[in-house]
């Protein structure tokens, strides 16, 4: 058996080889990358839903805002940094007028959140933060 045709065999098994080995990589890859956007999708939604729960919500308590104050902790870990800081910014907002933040306040800083998460998760959007509005559909 001469050179030519050793890798004849060989040439086919190393090709496999390579062509397996990046298509594993590559899959594992993207289901780590589906997994992570996953994981901040559910927090995201969990973070806006506890806001809502501490700041609008007409049965707001104390410790619905423990609770959100735990999850905006929390996501400090996770959230990209407009994220974090537009959440501040909320913060701050509620602090200077507690007891009352008014919706002509609260809101555009509310939608400044959600905007700052749509573009962590979706790198682009065309809305702006006044699309984002909490409807009350109580009487």
């Amino acid at each position: 058996m001469d050179t030519k045709d050793i890798l004849v065999i060989i040439a086919p098994v190393v090709v496999a080889f390579g062509v397996s080995f990046y298509n594993y990589h590559t899959g594992r890859k993207s289901r780590r990358e589906d997994a992570a956007f996953k994981f901040k999708e559910e927090r995201y939604a969990k973070i806006l839903d506890k806001l809502y729960s501490a700041y609008v919500a007409e049965s707001r308590s104390a410790e619905a805002k423990e609770s959100f104050l735990s999850e905006f902790y929390e996501a400090w870990i996770y959230a990209s940094d407009e994220v974090i800081i537009n959440m501040n910014k909320f913060q701050e907002l509620f602090t200077k007028y507690q007891p009352d933040v008014s919706s002509d306040k609260a809101q555009p800083a509310i939608g400044e959140i959600v905007l700052a998460m749509r573009k962590d998760l979706r790198q682009k959007t065309s809305l702006h933060n006044d699309a984002f509005v909490y409807w009350n559909i109580l009487p």
